[in-house]
C-alpha cells in the first residue's frame, strides 16, 4: 500500500475520531467531521467553546482514527496547529467542498479551523485473511 492510496482512502471517509490531551493528562476524544489535503494533512472544525480547543492550544498532540465501516482504518499521531486567520479561507474552502453541510459551523464567530499534520501513520485492512497492516513514520 502506498500513501497516495492511504490518501485517497482517508478522503472518502466521512468522519473521523480525535483524541487531545487535557491539562491534567486525561485523554478526550471526539468524532468531527474532517478532510483531507493533498499532501495528506487533515483540516478539523471546533468551537472554541469545546472541551478539544484548550487541549488543542495547550497541548498540540493528537491520535486519530479515520475509517472503521469495511474494517479497514487509519490511525495517526501528529501535531495540530490553530489555521492563522490569513489562510482561514482557503482552508475553509477544502473543508467546505468536503463537508457542504457544515457551513452553518465554519461561519460562527466561535469556530476554529485546526490543521493536522501526522508524523506517523498505521493503515490497517482487518477483513482480509491475514490481516493487513502497514506502519509510516512520516
Amino acid at each position: 500500500m502506498k500513501l497516495p492510496e492511504i490518501i485517497d482512502f482517508m478522503k472518502d471517509q466521512r468522519l473521523m475520531t480525535v483524541s487531545t490531551i487535557h491539562a491534567d493528562g486525561r485523554p478526550q476524544a471526539a468524532v468531527v467531521q474532517f478532510a483531507v489535503m493533498p499532501d495528506g494533512s487533515i483540516l478539523m472544525e471546533t468551537s472554541n467553546r469545546a472541551r478539544k480547543y484548550p487541549n488543542l492550544l495547550a497541548d498540540d498532540r493528537v491520535a486519530c482514527i479515520i475509517g472503521w465501516d469495511q474494517r479497514i482504518s487509519v490511525q495517526l499521531e501528529g501535531t495540530a496547529q490553530q489555521v492563522a486567520e490569513s489562510d482561514v479561507a482557503a482552508f475553509k474552502t477544502v473543508y467546505l467542498d468536503k463537508n457542504p453541510k457544515a457551513r452553518n459551523l465554519i461561519d460562527q464567530p466561535d469556530t476554529r479551523l485546526f490543521k493536522i499534520t501526522p508524523t506517523w501513520l498505521r493503515y490497517g485492512d482487518y477483513g482480509s485473511d491475514p490481516w493487513f497492516i502497514e506502519e509510516f513514520s512520516l
